[in-house]
């Protein structure tokens, strides 16, 4: 459900290997500024031992998001990659 200047969905195809799904919506903060919020879901696959996996790699997941959150935030208002900077 992608809603023009608000907000872009996913999810996993069929047959993925991680069941997934997210939004990130855009808020406009009063500041000149857009607030994001993300919210991602997914299944680790291999059942009780995929989970316990997952809980372990969540705060690299999150930190990836937050990484590639910052490289879109530079991108859009500078017009660069930050590796390129």
């Amino acid at each position: 459900m992608d809603e023009r200047g608000k907000m872009l969905s996913w999810h996993s195809l069929p047959g993925s290997i991680v069941d997934n799904a997210g939004k990130v919506s855009f808020t406009d903060n009063g500041a000149g500024g857009t607030d994001l919020d993300v919210t991602i879901s997914y299944h680790a696959p291999l059942g009780v031992a995929g989970q316990a996996a997952a809980k372990l790699l969540n705060p690299f997941f999150e930190k990836m998001v937050k990484s590639d959150i910052q490289s879109l935030k530079t991108y859009m208002e500078m017009g660069q990659n930050e590796k390129n900077m």
